[in-house]
């Protein structure tokens, strides 16, 4: 379960972005930022229930970050850095609840953090819905199709 929210001023797509998202997470819950710190970001995720936030933010203008955060205690917060070039959007489709993290070649060790974010497991699960991670891609999978975000990673991180 996961707050999903935009940086400060974000570009339209990056809101796209941040929506579709919502539309496909389980117990996700998109806000728009406005002026909203991240502790008091925070502070409503807790309120809400959600143990999590996601923050898409901007690139020299563009969508091009994926910022995963979850407090760990004592004010402090870790992150996972998600930096992607190119992203579509799959407006339209049925909305899907994913039920687990699926990990390709290459994508196995970003797949665990992400599912500590996301609070889904890393399972292979063959026709049920997925957040797919690969060596260079993200998309959600409905178990017979692409049907949600999906992003072409450049590189990820995680900070602490």
């Amino acid at each position: 379960m996961i707050l999903l929210t935009t940086s400060r001023r974000p570009s339209r797509q990056t809101r796209l972005i941040a929506r579709e998202f919502s539309r496909v997470l389980p117990g996700a819950r998109y806000l728009p930022r406005g002026t909203k710190s991240i502790w008091f970001l925070f502070s409503l995720a807790l309120r809400f229930g959600l143990r999590s936030i996601l923050v898409v933010e901007n690139r020299e203008g563009r969508p091009g970050l994926l910022r995963f955060m979850m407090p760990v205690g004592g004010g402090l917060w870790r992150e996972l850095e998600v930096e992607f070039t190119g992203f579509r959007l799959w407006k339209g489709r049925t909305p899907v609840s994913p039920t687990h993290i699926e990990p390709a070649a290459g994508g196995e060790e970003m797949a665990r953090e992400l599912s500590a974010f996301l609070s889904l497991p890393v399972e292979s699960r063959p026709g049920e819905p997925a957040v797919f991670v690969g060596r260079g891609e993200i998309f959600i999978w409905d178990g017979r199709e692409k049907v949600g975000p999906e992003f072409v990673v450049s590189g990820w991180r995680v900070v602490l």
